[in-house]
């Protein structure tokens, strides 16, 4: 089985590899970089699922058996805005799995300036952590959570989420 992951992020493809390894013996998966045609920080779940809708499908393109999106993105609660990860997973012969990560809450020194556009939120986890990159690490889930939880944890559980539907077709007929 062919997978795609529309994302060079060794913390997306990880987690898809993971997820896909729990449910199919063989698989082979490689990350490519795609496009998500919204903006760099998407600021709302529509939005967010949008960005990995359109990775997944330009995946497919490659002529794998699923193509993978991931795209994190921002949500106005009543609480708070929260950060999550959307995934949507496509396969060739139609079918569509969506799954979303566990959703924390962002400090409101943050929403300012991502809601004034200044910035996207990996880079302001670059600021605060003084580290580089860190989306590809821990990221901000690893960095709040002490480790507990990480990027590349919230992420394997979307995808797991998303995959329930594909292994589980009964279900949603």
């Amino acid at each position: 089985m062919k997978i795609i992951v529309g994302s060079k992020n060794p913390v997306k493809i990880n987690a898809v590899k993971r997820a896909f390894e729990a449910f199919f013996p063989e698989i082979a998966i490689v990350g490519i970089e795609v496009a998500s045609d919204v903006s760099d920080q998407p600021m709302n779940i529509k939005e967010s699922y949008q960005g990995a809708y359109n990775r997944a499908e330009k995946c497919l393109k490659f002529g794998c058996d699923f193509g993978v999106g991931i795209e994190g993105g921002l949500e106005d609660l009543p609480f708070g805005t929260t950060t999550c990860g959307i995934v949507v997973i496509l396969g060739k012969d139609g079918i569509q799995g969506v799954g979303t990560s566990a959703r924390m809450v962002l400090p409101e020194k943050f929403v300012g300036r991502l809601k004034k556009g200044q910035t996207e939120l990996g880079h302001i986890i670059d600021e605060v952590s003084g580290e580089k990159n860190l989306k590809q690490k821990g990221g901000m889930f690893g960095l709040f959570s002490k480790g507990i939880v990480t990027r590349e944890e919230a992420y394997y559980q979307a995808v797991v989420f998303a995959l329930s539907r594909i292994v589980n077709p009964d279900y949603y007929k």
